[in-house]
């Protein structure tokens, strides 16, 4: 590959990456999304159960980590990206010079390609990323009604007590081996530990819900 070859690709790259600016407000819609699924597992666990509906916000340590890791899923999700990004765009100089044997109107084409690509890949990747964080928050949530639970913070109402409450991994159905041993299966209290957290893998749609027996 010529240096003009590398450099008109450097410059496609240059051109359709996130900027500083668009991967930090990425991570505070991550932060966001993660914070809400939280309160929303954690408020479903109470509400099943008969709590009264008070609404519960995440401890300080709790949002400091949510906020942590959101700002390092923005960042992998800006470096994969990219690199997606520089495939495209060398494949495209690539295939470019089999065809004329020059560059020669190469970049305004590339450019009107990668525009359609990063749509498309947007599209998909954006539902891939909300699926991730709000699985991930709604574990996190859950995990944190579990702990509560388990530690006899919660104000139960009268009759229900750890042997009535159980969980259940949903939905039932499953395409992939890992989550197909967990998918639908109902556990005790006492076997939280043993489920792991979900999402498992990218587009897992399970959850842990909390259920009365």
């Amino acid at each position: 590959m010529t240096n003009k070859e590398k450099a008109l690709i450097a410059l496609l790259v240059a051109a359709f990456l996130l900027s500083k600016a668009d991967i930090k407000a990425m991570a505070s819609l991550i932060f966001t999304a993660r914070i809400a699924s939280m309160k929303a597992a954690y408020s479903q666990a109470s509400s099943t159960v008969g709590i009264s509906d008070e609404e519960w916000e995440p401890p300080s340590d709790l949002r400091e980590m949510a906020e942590d890791v959101s700002e390092q899923d923005a960042d992998s999700i800006a470096d994969t990206y990219k690199k997606d990004l520089e495939a495209v765009a060398t494949a495209f100089v690539v295939a470019w010079m089999l065809d004329h044997e020059s560059l020669d109107g190469c970049e305004p084409a590339a450019r009107k390609e990668i525009a359609v690509w990063a749509i498309a890949r947007a599209e998909w990747k954006s539902k891939q990323i909300a699926n991730f964080t709000c699985g991930s928050g709604y574990n996190d949530g859950t995990d944190m009604w579990i702990g509560d639970f388990v530690d006899g913070d919660l104000d139960l109402p009268d009759g229900v007590s750890e042997d009535d409450v159980e969980v259940t991994v949903l939905p039932e159905e499953s395409s992939n081996d890992i989550c197909s041993a967990y998918a639908g299966e109902t556990f005790d209290i006492d076997e939280y530990d043993s489920i792991p957290d979900f999402p498992i893998h990218s587009n897992c749609p399970h959850r842990k819900v909390i259920q009365l027996k």
